[in-house]
């Protein structure tokens, strides 16, 4: 059997055409649907299927999120444009009640030149097998397919006075990390808004924008890899908030960035 989460943003793809369906199961369900990270992780996994090659690897990656994504779905892939070094496609996902999320994604082969920097370390952070894989409550449902270790910044609910959380992350049934798990683990954290909270408040990604350094798998990357997220928001007010995050390696490579638009529901 395929890795569940595999299974859950694989698509059953129409033969010879860029259309095919999806199922979104309940054990995926953040509130009333399927989290954030499996509706991108499926929309990214089809693009990538649909005119890409391996010398393309995704670049840039931009999500609407319209409505939860519940049951039965279908997505449909749409090629833009093709130039000799950079693909632009776009996609969406519509379920019984019409469109759930819209997708665009530039794929770009690698280009010669010697610019190159990167920041030069993360934040600090606890080493993970110093760390008790954290077990507490309330989780949303998805999270049992994912092993978290609290690392840096505050816990959520705690009060704190800047919205900021760190943490370790991998999937509890270990996965090579490609593309659309490293999406779906950008997505993964508790909102950094919750670090000022001291009482749960729904919330909902409203727009999610994911930036990819590196192709991946990585050539010396393991199933069992930790991966340490970072996330903070800086800025809230009219019922909506900006997040922005970091996925790094455990041997301090950044491999992708994300920022999100988040409603604050309640």
């Amino acid at each position: 059997m395929p890795h569940p989460f595999v299974r859950a943003t694989t698509w059953q793809r129409d033969s010879g055409s860029p259309r095919g369906a999806l199922r979104f199961t309940e054990d995926w369900y953040q509130g009333r649907g399927a989290y954030g990270g499996v509706v991108a992780g499926a929309l990214a996994r089809a693009m990538a299927e649909v005119d890409q090659g391996p010398s393309r690897p995704l670049r840039w990656f931009t999500v609407h999120f319209c409505a939860p994504a519940v049951g039965d779905a279908q997505l449909t892939v749409e090629p833009q444009r093709s130039g000799h070094a950079v693909t632009h496609t776009t996609a969406r996902i519509d379920g019984a009640g019409g469109v759930i999320a819209t997708a665009s994604a530039t794929f770009a082969r690698d280009r010669p030149g010697q610019l190159s920097w990167a920041p030069a370390e993360p934040p600090a952070a606890r080493d993970p097998d110093a760390i008790t894989p954290f077990e507490g409550a309330p989780t949303p449902v998805f999270a049992s397919h994912l092993e978290y270790r609290f690392a840096h910044g505050a816990r959520p609910l705690s009060g704190a006075p800047i919205a900021e959380i760190g943490l370790w992350l991998r999937f509890r049934e270990p996965l090579l990390l490609d593309e659309p798990a490293a999406i779906a683990l950008l997505d993964a954290a508790p909102p950094a808004a919750m670090a000022r909270m001291t009482e749960p408040r729904p919330m909902a990604s409203v727009a999610f924008a994911a930036q990819l350094y590196s192709q991946l798998p990585l050539a010396a990357a393991r199933p069992d890899d930790h991966y340490l997220l970072t996330v903070r928001s800086r800025v809230a007010g009219g019922g909506y908030c900006e997040e922005a995050a970091e996925l790094w390696t455990r041997d301090r490579q950044l491999i992708a960035a994300c920022w999100q638009h988040i409603a604050l529901l309640g």
